[in-house]
């Protein structure tokens, strides 16, 4: 068989036809990669959208950067690239506790320029015990330096021996101190020297510092101020400096353990965030998991703002509300025909921040009914010193809205806590009284009289405005049952007043007759 040959040829044996196909070729498998990528990113936000829970997991790119972090992570990126590379340098990022740190140290990572530095992510929370951190970070160390230059794996293996020596046996470092002594110095050299040659700084990035045991943060202290303090090398690690000092005190009673400030060679503050951005991302959760139309949205704005003290106080940090929308919003879908959501959302920050308060609560202690205003209402108990106060007065004061499904109201306290309806009646139940024959609705009415839930019925009805009746015979369906129970002698306090009330509209306002007629 002859040799393929391309006419007219273009480049040796391609053809015109050959680069058309080509082409063609190419074009397809980008589109099949398009859409590949984009069915993938679609179902990524699907699945998202559609998640019960909110993982507290820190973020890795910019595009997720709701504190807005990056711009500053960026700037320290560079400001990294002029400091002195004769001696290792160690750089602490303080910040309080769920405020973002491990998610700047991720940016910063993504900043930085893979050209001009060696990264290394070391976390201490993975070794086993702490008596192995250090040889799981040298291991990490020499895995990655190694890929670089192969001499390191010789030049690492005669320092970790030299000081395995230096520790391994007490009496014999005593008689032969000096020898070994020199014999860790002269293979730290060894390993500088190597590391000159790169020609490039080696940042390790230590993640989750504050989640360690007082042992484990006194071996990574070893590390950054010892045995790896190498030449070119940079320590970057975030904590919370107020736990740090903590924990180590709780072990460590003299002053040079105590402070970590010797430790580290700079410390700098990760930049504060305005409370807007956190309270914006509260927002826009409730909106999407809620699926909000737009006309409602104003209520949730104005709600947050409102209450904006409350939410400083009690959800102070991004986590903070990551963690209480997990345990408030799955709950709130369980039963928001049922409550009201401002009283709801209230509660469940004091389930989240005072636990044992809120079970004290539900046991009334810190509410009564007040039989002289009556209403079957609760309102606070007077000189209340507790953290949930502030929430408590917002709840129960007398100024508070009081409706059928409000807490402050005894017929519907416990369905906040118990998130469902026992021995009541359900919204729904009583919204179909609207919806079926009257003489099943007078069945369902006598039922409750037996079941002993009729003062729900009563509540519900006396709480209709009949001007929101979208039809006649709703109306109609309405003043029949009010007729009924009246008529029964199961109650003349509401169902009576209600009817008078009614008359007298009717008497004053002729334009609503042909809602009655």
């Amino acid at each position: 068989m002859g040799d393929y040959i391309s006419i007219p040829p273009v480049i040796g044996n391609i053809g015109y036809t050959d680069c058309v196909i080509i082409l063609l070729a190419l074009f397809l498998i980008s589109c099949i990669h398009s859409y590949v990528h984009s069915f993938k990113h679609s179902n990524q936000k699907s699945i998202s959208n559609n998640c019960v829970f909110r993982p507290d997991s820190a973020i890795a790119i910019p595009e997720l950067d709701i504190l807005d972090y990056s711009e500053s992570a960026k700037q320290l990126a560079k400001d990294l690239e002029t400091i002195q590379s004769e001696n290792s340098c160690s750089i602490g990022l303080i910040a309080p506790w769920g405020t973002g740190k491990t998610s700047y140290l991720n940016l910063l990572e993504y900043h930085l320029s893979n050209k001009k530095f060696i990264i290394i992510k070391f976390n201490p929370r993975h070794s086993y015990k702490a008596s192995n951190i250090q040889k799981d970070f040298f291991e990490e160390l020499f895995s990655k330096l190694k890929r670089f230059d192969s001499r390191f794996s010789s030049s690492f293996h005669d320092y970790l021996k030299a000081i395995n020596v230096l520790s391994a046996n007490k009496v014999f470092s005593f008689l032969f101190a000096l020898h070994k002594t020199w014999s860790k110095e002269s293979e730290k050299e060894k390993i500088n020297h190597a590391i000159r040659r790169l020609n490039k700084r080696i940042i390790v990035i230590i993640d989750d510092f504050d989640r360690l045991l007082s042992d484990e943060i006194i071996e990574v202290f070893k590390l950054i101020d010892g045995n790896a303090s190498f030449t070119n090398l940079i320590f970057i690690t975030a904590y919370d400096k107020k736990h740090i000092n903590e924990i180590i005190g709780k072990t460590y009673s003299n002053e040079n353990t105590f402070f970590s400030d010797k430790f580290f060679s700079i410390e700098m503050q990760i930049p504060l965030r305005p409370y807007e951005k956190i309270q914006n991302y509260l927002l826009a959760n409730l909106l999407d998991s809620l699926s909000v139309k737009n006309e409602d949205k104003e209520f949730f704005e104005i709600l947050l703002a409102n209450r904006m003290d409350i939410l400083k106080k009690n959800l102070t940090t991004l986590r903070d509300v990551k963690r209480f929308l997990n345990l408030f919003l799955r709950q709130y879908k369980h039963v928001q025909e049922e409550v009201e959501f401002e009283d709801f959302f209230l509660l469940y920050i004091i389930k989240y921040r005072y636990i044992e308060e809120y079970l004290i609560l539900y046991k009334k202690e810190y509410i009564q009914s007040n039989i002289i205003k009556g209403n079957n209402r609760y309102f606070c108990n007077n000189e209340l010193n507790v953290g949930s106060k502030d929430i408590l007065e917002v709840l129960f004061s007398e100024t508070n809205k009081y409706s059928i499904r409000s807490i402050n109201n005894e017929l519907a306290f416990d369905i906040y806590f118990h998130e469902s309806v026992y021995g009541g009646l359900t919204i729904q139940e009583m919204n179909n009284l609207f919806q079926i024959p009257l003489n099943e609705a007078q069945i369902f009415i006598d039922n409750s009289v037996s079941e002993k839930t009729l003062q729900d019925l009563l509540s519900f009805l006396d709480s209709r405005n009949i001007l929101a009746f979208k039809s006649k015979k709703t109306f109609r369906q309405f003043l029949d049952l009010l007729v009924y129970i009246n008529c029964k002698n199961y109650d003349t306090s509401i169902p009576y007043f209600t009817l008078l009330k009614l008359i007298y509209e009717e008497k004053q306002k002729p334009d609503f007759k042909h809602i009655w007629l």
